[in-house]
């Protein structure tokens, strides 16, 4: 990707800018993200964007993701290690994305196309009862959650309940055909087909 493509279009309502660096306010109290292209730090993250109508738009939260007609399109060539992100209107050319969730800093760096972790978890709340699961990438866990799986062949695949939500829009499906270690891995509607880093499976 050449240095001059580091940039994205970023709408949220009617606001739209193009740089490498985007700082949002929301309403109080502060909930605000500090976007940083190819790494997205946040604190108390909270994004919202509209897309043309009838009104498409997901409320993305950092460390509590929630998604309501989500439409999220990926493209990640074999020959380039990046991916075209487009959420809405929001594009991005980046092959890295870096999330910081609040103390005790439980992290990770994910790397769409090539999945790469450390405390390799991603931790989902939903509303009370607070219904949560741990979802640690290579090797599920999970906390006060119902799982189903089911895994018709030749696809292996899961479909996570969460609480009342039930539905292919909350999957993962991973596939590990050999000699090649790739996943696809489906959240919303995002898809990658990469391949994994030789440490996919051990997370630590």
């Amino acid at each position: 990707m050449p240095k001059p493509r580091r940039w994205f279009t970023l709408v949220i309502g009617r606001l739209e800018s193009q740089m490498c660096s985007v700082r949002v306010d929301t309403p109080k109290p502060r909930r605000w993200l500090t976007l940083v292209v190819g790494r997205l730090e946040s604190q108390m993250c909270s994004v919202r964007v509209d897309t043309p109508k009838p009104r498409r738009w997901f409320t993305l939260v950092i460390g509590r993701l929630e998604s309501q007609m989500c439409s999220v399109w990926v493209d990640t060539p074999k020959p380039r290690r990046w991916l075209t992100l487009v959420v809405g209107r929001l594009e991005s050319q980046m092959c890295s994305v870096r999330v910081d969730t609040p103390k005790p800093r439980r992290w990770f760096t994910l790397v769409i196309g090539r999945l790469e972790s450390q405390m390799c978890s991603v931790r989902v709340d939903t509303p009370k009862p607070r219904r949560w699961f741990t979802l640690v990438i290579g090797r599920l866990e999970s906390q006060m959650c119902s799982v189903r799986v089911d895994t018709p062949k030749p696809r292996r695949w899961l479909t996570l309940v969460v609480g009342r939500l039930e539905s292919q829009m909350c999957s993962v499906r991973v596939d590990t055909p050999k000699p090649r270690r790739w996943f696809t891995l489906v959240i919303g509607r995002l898809e990658s087909q990469m391949g994994c880093p030789y440490n996919f499976y051990q997370c630590k």
